[in-house]
């Protein structure tokens, strides 16, 4: 019976610093993340791919990606100078800046209620 209790117990040390080692990954966030949409005061989450951007006027040209749920916008969307820019790819994320951003990415963005780009994360 000791025996058994004794395997037993071994056998749950194991598996619990099996499960310590493999469940923390290490990755940190250091990345400046977007703050969450605010549907009640008006801010949209809209996909679409660029089009063309305006580095001098802070604009982006769209093709808006529409669904069930989407509004049609104006295709010409101006970005404010607070706005956080995400690049992701799996499971990384890095911020980028507006200069960074390209012809034909993907995104999702959030709109701010007066119509302006607050954040993006461009898929890749």
């Amino acid at each position: 019976m000791g025996k058994r209790i004794f395997v037993f117990s071994m056998i749950l040390l194991i598996l619990s610093i099996y499960t310590i080692a493999f469940s923390y990954d290490g990755i940190e966030k250091n990345y400046t993340d977007i703050p969450e949409i605010d549907h009640t005061s008006g801010e949209l989450f809209i996909y679409g791919s660029i089009l063309k951007l305006d580095y001098e006027r802070n604009e982006i040209i769209i093709e808006q990606h529409m669904d069930d749920n989407s509004v049609k916008l104006n295709p010409i969307l101006k970005v404010r100078e607070d706005a956080v820019f995400i690049l992701q790819r799996n499971e990384k994320r890095m911020n980028i800046d507006f200069e960074d951003l390209k012809i034909g990415d993907r995104f999702g963005t959030i709109l701010d209620n007066n119509g302006l780009i607050r954040g993006m994360i461009i898929n890749t």
